[in-house]
């Protein structure tokens, strides 16, 4: 009986070490379209990939961290109540202009108000 533990137990850690790499590997594949999707601006998918991750392993640090971020962060639609109600309180002659992560209403020329979004896309 000892014979056949030892010839069990090592085909047993083969066993679980193939899946545990497979499972790091599919862990890895979904972080990478968690943070892809979330360069992109689309939170609601980063979100249910990053905790997708969480389901898979709770103590996944970095999934963690940016689900509580993200949790703060919601897209604004370009039709929101929301912006529709700030665009009432502004004079006519503010216009929208609209980067990967923002929309801004200005009344600053358009070159201004590019640069401006420039500016904050890139100290997202």
């Amino acid at each position: 009986m000892c014979c056949v533990l030892a010839t069990l137990l090592p085909c047993r850690l083969v066993i679980a070490t193939g899946e545990t790499e497979a499972t790091q590997q599919g862990v890895v594949e979904l972080v990478s379209a968690a943070d892809q999707a979330r360069d992109e601006g689309t939170i609601r998918n980063a979100r249910a990939l990053y905790q997708r991750v969480l389901a898979g392993d709770p103590e996944h640090k970095k999934a963690h961290e940016t689900v509580v971020l993200l949790s703060g962060l919601r897209p604004l639609s370009t039709d929101s109540k929301s912006l529709r109600a700030t665009r009432d309180l502004l004079p006519r002659r503010f216009r929208k202009h609209e980067t990967r992560h923002y929309v801004i209403l200005s009344d600053a020329g358009r070159r201004r108000a590019r640069e401006r979004g420039e500016l904050l896309e890139r100290t997202y």
